[in-house]
């Protein structure tokens, strides 16, 4: 991949004192996807959305909705696979889907329960 900042004839501003814009001044991130992935430019948002529905010290509830986008031209299934991990990467929950066909979008709702959850207490447990 290349960029180039050459100056071009119809896209303003040729020239500027403080105001002139142009060039790349961010940080730049490639994403490649499969053409069958989760929705990354879902307006906006990431295409994956958590809700906790339950929070107690006994267990927990967590629904997860994601939105899956197929650009691959003809009908695919699809199986969403959703797992959680704690802080130390080991897996507390997973759900698995049914399968689905999907044309070209498709949102999956599913649920994830867990037992004990380890939660936030302020400052006297900050864990995320």
């Amino acid at each position: 991949m290349r960029v180039d900042n050459s100056a071009v004839a119809d896209v303003a501003p040729l020239s500027a004192d403080y105001t002139f814009f142009g060039g790349i001044y961010r940080d730049v991130s490639l994403v490649a996807l499969d053409p069958l992935s989760v929705r990354m430019d879902d307006f906006g948002g990431p295409g994956v959305y958590l809700t906790q529905r339950l929070v107690t010290a006994e267990a927990a509830q967590v629904d997860v909705v994601t939105k899956a986008h197929n650009a691959s031209g003809g009908s695919r299934s699809v199986r969403v696979r959703t797992v959680l991990s704690d802080a130390r990467g080991r897996e507390v929950s997973r759900v698995v889907s049914p399968p689905a066909s999907i044309s070209t979008d498709l949102g999956v709702s599913q649920r994830l329960s867990l037992s004990r959850p380890h939660r936030w207490q302020g400052t006297a447990d900050p864990h995320l």
